[in-house]
């Protein structure tokens, strides 16, 4: 596999995540830089930003947060910074437009960010023809992109490691329902 292939490398490894506000930021050893699709894979080579190489490998599925930290096997700590991405603003006069905006994005299966001032998601040319056909405005802008996990997303369940020594490895996976309209 890739991954043993890596481990050749003889590099520590990270297998536990500590979620942000549960470690002391101090003791962070380096700091390695992800996009959103980068905070979501569990297996991969990574480099802090001071050049420290490691191996992510991780039990389960999960979304890493800006201010996560990775514990390497030799106990040190990595911190998980967001890195800015180049996202679309979406923005509507009026609640109609903004339901059908949504419905498209949603059964297109897209990553949205909601906040209360604008959807946000991954910058697309024809997603931002389809929002502006249907009455929204779109902005250009770089920030950090952190989605809605989606309905079955299994935000948090069994993945964090803060304080006790509860593996993730223990549970069974867990099957979506099918959702009928692919």
């Amino acid at each position: 596999t890739v991954l043993s292939v890596l481990m050749d490398e003889h590099l520590p490894v990270a297998r536990r995540v500590l979620r942000a506000g549960t470690w002391r930021e101090g003791e962070a050893v380096g700091t390695v830089r992800l996009d959103h699709q980068g905070r979501q894979q569990r297996r991969r080579r990574l480099v802090t930003e001071d050049g420290r190489a490691f191996l992510l490998d991780l039990a389960g599925n999960m979304q890493l947060a800006d201010g996560d930290a990775l514990l390497l096997e030799d106990g040190a700590l990595v911190r998980v910074a967001a890195q800015m991405e180049s996202l679309l603003n979406i923005h509507t006069q009026d609640a109609t437009s903004l339901l059908r905006i949504v419905w498209h994005l949603g059964n297109r299966h897209l990553p949205v960010e909601i906040s209360a001032q604008h959807l946000r998601t991954t910058t697309d040319h024809v997603i931002a023809q389809l929002v502006q056909r249907l009455g929204g405005h779109v902005e250009a802008v770089r920030a950090v992109f952190t989605p809605e996990a989606g309905a079955y997303a299994m935000a948090g369940h069994a993945q964090t490691h803060a304080a006790d020594d509860h593996r993730a490895d223990e549970h069974q996976a867990h099957e979506q329902p099918p959702h009928g309209h692919d």
